[in-house]
């Protein structure tokens, strides 16, 4: 191979991997920011103004939404496609007691849609696991606090992590530190390496001691009541 034809496929291998790069950082911030920010707003003032929001959107459509609602009339007529993550949380989370069953239904798709295009963004081919794990504890670790206080936070953020670290030793190449140090995402992952242990393909994550020991430690923390089988 002729030095020139070398320098070409060196400099194009490093101009798709710098898109790439680019392209999960664009997914990314959209995702977090896309609409006004509301980093300033307490938690309350956030869910009035999505509930607002939805209102007007409402006032557009004509009607509130149901289950027949389509995907597009929630994207651009009642603008969920515009939220920030924080936005979609209060309404996912029903902060408030505010918002509907299928607002929240809603609102959970939008979220999960948001993870899921910086993940594609990171891993456009499905080639690259490593990627789409990296892609994702990074997206997560961006959430607000009110986020981060919930349990399907910790397990999303539980199972990022335990997939980044499993495909990375899979592939032998040393991964970066992803813990959070927290203790609740970290059992969460360790449930994972508990399940490889066992070899078995009949179980899931959840069947493991370490799982429910999770689960146990933050229903303590949130004051909910957890089922205790194990000393804390």
């Amino acid at each position: 191979m002729s030095s020139k034809t070398t320098t070409a496929t060196t400099s194009t291998k490093t101009t798709t991997t710098a898109q790439a790069a680019s392209s999960t950082t664009d997914a990314s911030q959209t995702a977090q920011t896309s609409g006004a920010s509301t980093s300033e707003k307490s938690f309350a003032q956030v869910a009035l103004d999505a509930r607002a929001t939805l209102d007007a959107g409402y006032q557009k459509l004509g009607k509130t939404a149901d289950y027949e609602t389509t995907g597009q009339q929630w994207s651009d007529t009642l603008g969920l496609n515009n939220l920030d993550r924080r936005t979609l949380y209060a309404i996912s989370s029903d902060q408030g007691g505010m918002f509907s069953k299928v607002e929240v239904d809603a609102a959970q798709f939008f979220m999960s849609k948001q993870e899921g295009d910086v993940i594609t963004a990171a891993d456009p081919l499905h080639t690259n696991p490593s990627a789409a794990y990296k892609a994702a504890t990074d997206f997560l670790d961006s959430a607000s606090s009110e986020e981060k206080s919930s349990l399907g936070w910790a397990q999303a953020r539980g199972t990022a992590q335990a997939g980044y670290l499993l495909t990375m030793k899979n592939a032998g190449r040393a991964a970066a530190n992803v813990d959070t140090g927290n203790p609740i995402v970290n059992l969460f992952a360790n449930s994972y390496a508990e399940l490889a242990a066992t070899k078995s393909a009949s179980l899931d994550p959840r069947d493991m001691p370490s799982w429910q020991k999770a689960v146990d430690l933050w229903a303590l923390q949130s004051d909910e009541t957890p089922s205790i089988s194990w000393t804390v």
